[in-house]
């Protein structure tokens, strides 16, 4: 593994948890995510009191809201409330269309999840030195 990269080994993730296919497919993301050890799951954006996460200070854990189409719900609750979002992941981002059918489809699930990792995934504090020519375009 490259050592300029690191991966949050818990993470807290916030489904948007709508009814649509993509909605639930944030859902099903999350939850194989969290059974596969690589986060926890803080809840529902519907359910969840954003209240009682104020503002983020130094220590706190890091955590990635998963909207599930376009109108950004779950971004905008937070936004709502000042509150500063880490990581966010939008389904629409990736070219998945909103649907009123449920059904998930498993190459689907597997590019929100990967995509889910990338988007947490940090480099280090200071990017890689690289020697000879110039960095412009």
């Amino acid at each position: 593994m490259n050592k300029s990269i690191a991966v949050k080994a818990k993470i807290l993730m916030f489904p948007c948890a709508g009814i649509s296919n993509v909605g639930q497919l944030t859902i099903h993301a999350v939850q194989e995510l969290v059974l596969e050890g690589k986060g926890k799951w803080f809840g529902c954006i519907k359910n969840t009191d954003l209240q009682i996460w104020g503002h983020r200070t130094v220590g706190s854990p890091s955590f990635i809201v998963v909207d599930g189409c376009g109108q950004h719900c779950a971004k905008k609750r937070f936004e709502a409330i000042n509150h500063d979002l880490e990581f966010h992941l939008s389904l629409a981002d990736l070219g998945i269309e909103k649907t009123e059918l449920s059904e998930i489809v498993p190459e689907e699930l597997q590019l929100v999840k990967d995509a889910i990792v990338a988007e947490c995934t940090r480099l280090a504090d200071r990017p890689p030195m690289i020697m000879g020519g110039c960095c412009c375009r």
